[in-house]
Formats: C-alpha cells, structure tokens, sequence
C-alpha cells in the first residue's frame, strides 16, 4: 500500500513544478536553441518508460482475474480457430476487436516458442496497452505543439507518460484503457474537424473494442444532426453535409458488418449475445467506482436497492437519460467547436458519478480529453482537476488492486471510500459548473497565443 501513496505524492509533486513554472505561464512557445538535444532526452525517457514498463509488467501478477482471462484469450489459438471464439465453455465477454489482438499475439508467441503459462507470455499481451502509454504520449506533444508551443507540449506529454494511473492501467494491471483512450481521442478530434465519416468509422471500430464505449452515442448522433441542421440552412453546404452523413452512416454498417464476421462466422446473434450478457453480469450499484452511489456506501450493494423513492438501477437510468438529454441541449446551443471535448469529458465523467454498475476504471477515456482540452483552450481550472482526478483516480485503483491480490474487496461501509467517492463528487460538481460558465460566454473560449516562428 505504501508505493500508492508513494506514486501519488510524486506525481502530484511533478505536477505542481509543471504547472507553477511553465504550464500556467505565458512564455515562448519554442524550446530554442537546445530543440534537438531537448527532444532527444525528452524521446530517450520515453523509451526507457517504454522499457521500464516492461521489466515491471515481467514481475507484476497483474490483476488475477483480468490477467488470466487475458492468458486464456491470448492462448486460444493454440488450440482453436479465431471463429470459435464464442462457441467454446471458455468465458469471453470481450468484443472483437481485441480479441483479434490478442488472437495474433498468442500466435506469434507459439512461432517464438513462448510458454503461454510463462512471464514473457504476460509481457507479450501487456506490450499492447504499454506501447500505447508511449504512442499517447507522442500524440500529445506533436497534436498540441501547434496550439500551447513545443514546451507546454513536451510538459504535457511528460504528464502523461509518468501519470501513475495510466502505468498502473496498463503494466501493473494489465488493462487495455490507454488502447482505448487514444482511440476516444482520435474519433472526437476527427469531430471537432467535422470529419464525420472517419470519426463515425472509428466509433464503430471503437465500440467493438470494448462496448462501455457506447455512452458516446449520444454525444456523436446529437453533433451530427446539430452540424446537419445548420448545413441544411446553407445551400452551399447541404450537398455536401448530406453526403458526408450518408457515407458515414454506410460507413459504420460496414464496419459492424465485416469486423466481427470472422469470428461469429456470420451468427451477429453471438456478438449481441456476448453484449447483452455483460451487460446483465454486473447487478451493482456501483463496483469499486468512487462516486454518487460510493458516497452513499453503496458499493457492491445490489441494483435493485431501493434510494430513497427508486431503486439504483433506476436512479442510473434517470441519470443516464438526463446526462444525454444535456449533451444535447448543449450541442445545440453552444456554437463554439472546442465544445466536443467539453461534452467527451462530461460524458465519460457524467455516466461515471451517476450511471449504475461502474467499475473503477471507466473514467480513464477522459484525460487525454483534458489535455487536449487545456492545449485548445488554455482552461486551467481543467488541467488542475486533471491532475486532481489523476491521483484520486489511482489511489483508488490501486488500492482497488492491492486488495485483488489479497482476495478482499472495498465494502460499501468502508470511510475510506466514502470519502474518496464524496471527493470526487465534489471535484465532478465542481468541473461541470465551470465548463458551463465557459461555454456560455457568448465571446469564444480562451485562446493561446500562435505559435511564434522559429528563428533563423
């Protein structure tokens, strides 16, 4: 327990120099003179991130459950065709997509003639999420360099790599968080661009990776019909606007259609099986996720408890439709583009506090959001409940794993997490005042300065 409160002071510590001595200050964007030698350090840590990562996953359990589940789904081609994924007693509830991942990793594992019961195997399945960590954290220094200059953008990318909750998701855990945050990522940054067709390819891509990811619905289908409805009233746009919906509307039916078709072999009545089965396993107020019902010890307590008129369950539903239905009324309102990370994050956030059955990991899609969010409009308050939810996050997280490995759980009665779920709460409550202040100025959000042109 001790190294969770160890990370957490640390990362907090090296958040606060970031954020005191070059994030909240206006100051040149380029790194000067030293740009190569300071890019070659900065790339060489993330390497050694990258390795380190690795030579920790090589000695870590991961979590039990999770990992061998991963194990068994990695090793499944030893034996198996990938069609037969969900026609064996082997328990899968996973979707296609990372299925397929893990499929090819355990055949490449058979051809190097890796054990599937050794670490190095574990390192293989990790490698994925890990290499992500790296990617995400390039992502960021090249996607927001154009807006907050190269040494914010080199910073933030910093923040990223060594935020301890994305290491313990992907090399202690073993989880596929940081796969799916920078897909998030990609789909509303295609959005704000009004990309329509690439950011619905990569919904559809990205629900089949993992299904919690349809809480964007809402937020993608009421984008773009409010984009629709203005382009409807120009004539210049409207041919367009039309052709860009239909194809992205052919486009995700492909993509439903022919990404799963190899392993359901044509039964779709399999994957929906699969989905509304995982949907059912998980009757709980809330599992290990500090929020609304967390703050109520209603952790681990089932959905069918009765708060107050209604039961859990459906308090979660209330929350879900009235967070939807907000998404859209603000999706209509608000005229400023920048207005779609805003609504990723209240998403993500929103159905964590409020919605039933979370689990603790699923506010995870909305930090690299929050970055994004900071290099598009210099918004402090959001970077600093960033680095808030940050180690809140993985505090509990971590203790969240600490227990797995001691067979014991977070009780509903427990102060601990109580108070972590009221925190959190507050900091939720906290967050969303401020973001609808911002955007309802009627001037647009803040801007940085433009990026000042290298000299000669």
């Amino acid at each position: 327990m001790d190294y969770i409160l160890v990370m957490s002071v640390l990362y907090a510590f090296l958040f606060g120099i970031c954020y005191s001595f070059v994030l909240c200050k206006p100051e040149k964007p380029t790194l000067g003179k030293k740009q190569d030698n300071i890019l070659m350090i900065a790339g060489g840590g993330l390497l050694g991130m990258l390795i380190l990562q690795l030579l920790i996953t090589w000695h870590m359990p991961g979590h039990i459950q999770d990992t061998g589940l991963f194990r068994a789904w990695a090793a499944f081609g030893d034996q198996h065709a990938v069609w037969e994924y969900y026609t064996t007693d082997l328990y899968v509830d996973y979707p296609p997509v990372y299925l397929y991942v893990l499929y090819l990793v355990g055949l490449i594992a058979k051809v190097l003639g890796i054990s599937y019961d050794g670490n190095g195997f574990i390192v293989m399945v990790r490698s994925i999420p890990i290499i992500f960590d790296g990617i995400t954290s390039l992502f960021i220094y090249r996607f927001t360099k154009e807006f907050v200059g190269e040494r914010k953008a080199l910073l933030l990318a910093v923040l990223s790599a060594f935020n301890p909750l994305n290491i313990l998701n992907s090399t202690l855990w073993g989880q596929i968080d940081s796969v799916t945050g920078l897909m998030v990522a990609a789909m509303l940054i295609f959005l704000y661009k009004k990309k329509y067709v690439s950011s619905c390819t990569m919904f559809a891509v990205l629900v089949l990776t993992k299904p919690q990811m349809i809480i964007f619905s809402p937020l993608m289908g009421f984008v773009v019909f409010f984009d629709l409805i203005e382009a409807l009233r120009t004539p210049g746009e409207r041919a367009s606007m039309l052709k860009q919906v239909g194809f992205s509307i052919l486009a995700m039916a492909a993509v439903f259609f022919i990404v799963p078709l190899p392993i359901t072999g044509g039964n779709y009545g399999l994957l929906l099986k699969k989905y509304t089965e995982a949907v059912g396993m998980y009757q709980y107020a809330t599992l290990n996720a500090p929020n609304f019902y967390g703050m109520l010890g209603g952790n681990w307590r089932p959905n069918s408890d009765l708060l107050g008129f209604f039961s859990y369950k459906t308090w979660g539903f209330i929350f879900i439709v009235s967070i939807s239905l907000t998404v859209g009324i603000v999706s209509w309102l608000c005229k400023d583009r920048r207005k779609v990370f805003y609504l990723g994050v209240f998403m993500v956030m929103g159905i964590f506090m409020l919605a039933h059955g979370m689990h603790e990991r699923y506010l995870h899609p909305m930090f690299l959001l929050m970055l994004i969010i900071y290099a598009l409009t210099g918004d402090r308050k959001n970077l600093v409940l960033y680095g808030a939810f940050s180690v809140t996050s993985f505090i509990n997280c971590g203790v969240v794993l600490h227990l797995n490995h001691k067979n014991g759980f977070i009780y509903g009665d427990n102060p601990y997490f109580i108070f972590l779920s009221a925190l959190q709460v507050v900091m939720f409550v906290f967050w969303t005042v401020h973001a609808v202040r911002l955007l309802q100025q009627k001037k647009p959000l803040p801007k940085q300065k433009k990026k000042l042109p290298k000299k000669r």
